[in-house]
């Protein structure tokens, strides 16, 4: 996925754009598909792009100019600072903000003085800032003003609405990673709690174990309860391809997750043309729309009960189909975040020109 500077000399638009970022083929998780797709997409239209280790960041920036861009994802919040002191800085450094730790541990209304020093840290050195959504910008906005341009680029939406199957059982899917800020546990716990001998649904689980063995275990064991185990299926770490296949024998989406600074998931749901259960929390509700059969709720508690509810009423679950169906959101080829990424960075670099060559101009002698 990564392409060295030798080779991609000369290419479109004569700016190089440099991803400090997590193993692109490490484990599937939102920021990273993000990543993956945005460098392939701009390595296709022939843009000068790079991919480099945390390890190997320093060396990297020494090597790049001022016309130059470097992004450091917000899972390395900590080499901003660092590169940002670094003697042979040439390069603009930008902060990829796929999340922030607080948001997911406090919540979306975080104070400044509530972020860690990490955070504070990174978001004051950065040149630049990158966000996948105009929720995430309003947040970085208020926490720390207008001290870097803020880029929104929303992901990409490779998902086609089909029609489900009229009168199918309900089958759910949720996609999550097994970690503690996507509600899985909580979720499953309480909804064993919830059944009767006469529900008839299926859940299915596509999400990763290995991020947080400990919680995974517990999900795990969660799903194993008597109660659940004729209900619900972990499927594990599928890739997105697989995942969208899995959606697309679903009629029901579920998302327990607190936080979404995007919610990638989310949007292909919407574009399969899949009413949509969530919790509340971040860029959630810009995406749930009870116009397309979509419920936003409260917390989890609320989620069961509304999953439950929906899953007993066959008419109810055939209603929010057909408006999910009626209101799905269009594919937004990667292709053009590529194209949209490339002409922000264009006009960012023309203000920076515009703006050194009047301060060119005031320092010159009358």
């Amino acid at each position: 996925m990564s392409c060295s500077i030798a080779s991609c000399a000369g290419s479109k638009g004569g700016q190089m754009h440099v991803f400090v970022v997590p193993d692109l083929e490490g484990p599937v998780t939102g920021g990273t598909l993000f990543n993956r797709r945005v460098v392939a997409s701009l390595q296709a239209q022939q843009a000068d792009c790079v991919v480099s280790s945390k390890a190997t960041a320093d060396e990297q920036l020494s090597r790049v100019g001022p016309e130059d861009v470097f992004w450091i994802d917000s899972l390395f919040l900590d080499l901003l600072p660092e590169l940002a002191r670094a003697p042979r800085r040439r390069a603009p450094l930008g902060l990829l903000v796929h999340y922030l730790p607080s948001l997911v541990t406090r919540g979306e209304s975080v104070s400044r003085s509530e972020l860690t020093l990490a955070e504070r840290e990174a978001l004051a050195s950065a040149d630049l800032i990158m966000v996948p959504s105009r929720y995430m910008a309003m947040v970085v906005q208020r926490l720390m003003g207008a001290l870097a341009p803020i880029l929104v680029i929303e992901p990409g939406r490779l998902a086609v609405g089909a029609a489900k199957p009229p009168g199918a059982p309900p089958c759910a899917v949720m996609v999550a990673n097994l970690l503690p800020g996507k509600g899985v546990l909580p979720f499953l716990e309480q909804l064993a709690a919830q059944v009767r001998s006469g529900d008839e649904y299926q859940l299915n689980i596509v999400g990763g174990f290995a991020l947080d063995p400990q919680y995974a275990g517990e999900c795990r064991r969660a799903a194993e309860d008597s109660r659940l185990q004729e209900r619900v299926r972990m499927l594990g770490e599928c890739s997105p391809e697989a995942t969208l296949a899995h959606m697309s024998c679903c009629n029901l989406f579920v998302s327990a997750s607190t936080m979404e600074s995007y919610g990638m998931a989310l949007g292909e749901a919407r574009g399969l043309g899949l009413p949509i259960l969530a919790v509340r929390g971040g860029n959630v509700e810009l995406l749930v729309d009870a116009g397309a059969g979509g419920e936003v709720v409260s917390d989890v508690t609320a989620l069961v009960e509304a999953f439950v509810a929906v899953c007993r009423a066959p008419v109810e679950l055939r209603r929010r189909l057909d408006a999910a169906q009626a209101n799905v959101l269009a594919p937004r080829p990667w292709a053009q975040v590529a194209g949209e990424y490339l002409d922000k960075m264009e006009a960012v670099r023309a203000a920076r020109q515009a703006e050194q060559t009047c301060r060119s101009r005031d320092v010159e002698p009358a």
